[in-house]
């Protein structure tokens, strides 16, 4: 889970690391701490606050580049399995980052919904890369069929959420 939208799999996180490297080539990412619970077996939660700093020399998600010098806050939440991470939610101040680099906020904004990054239609997800033994998930369910309905909001809602990964719907 990214600022601009759910990704799935690991070809687009390391799309989007190769992309941030290109626009803010001295790029780092401090992690200011590391809290977490859980073993082995269950496997972890572990949650990473850091700070960004990077001067955009290259072409970024906001535009072409400044030459102007960034310091954003965010937080990585994380759940691993068998050394490998399954869901990630990644959260960053990006308004501060356009700011910073002395864009129109409403600019960027409007060339970010002209080129579908902010399309909230209702749409059913594609199919994602899924995990060793996991399936695409059956159908969803009809809509309840009135707001007494309790029991088909409850499983449409399950559905949504942990089946087809529609977190947004939360």
């Amino acid at each position: 889970y990214m600022p601009d939208g759910l990704v799935y799999g690991r070809e687009k996180v390391v799309q989007a690391t190769a992309a941030a490297q290109n626009a803010f080539p001295d790029f780092q990412l401090v992690v200011d701490d590391v809290v977490w619970r859980g073993d082995d077996v269950k496997g972890f939660d572990t949650s990473m606050p850091s700070t960004a700093l990077g001067t955009n020399t290259g072409w970024s998600f906001f535009g072409p580049p400044t030459g102007k010098k960034i310091c954003r806050r965010g937080i990585a939440n994380c759940f691993t399995v068998a050394n490998r991470i399954v869901e990630e939610w990644v959260v960053h101040d990006d308004v501060t980052v356009v700011k910073q680099l002395g864009l129109n906020l409403d600019e960027v904004i409007n060339n970010l919904i002209e080129r579908g990054y902010c399309d909230d239609g209702e749409k059913e997800p594609a199919a994602s890369e899924r995990v060793h033994g996991e399936e695409t998930p059956v159908p969803l369910p009809p809509e309840p069929k009135d707001e007494h309905d309790v029991e088909g909001l409850i499983k449409r809602a399950y559905a949504e959420t942990f089946n087809w990964r529609m977190v947004g719907k939360v």
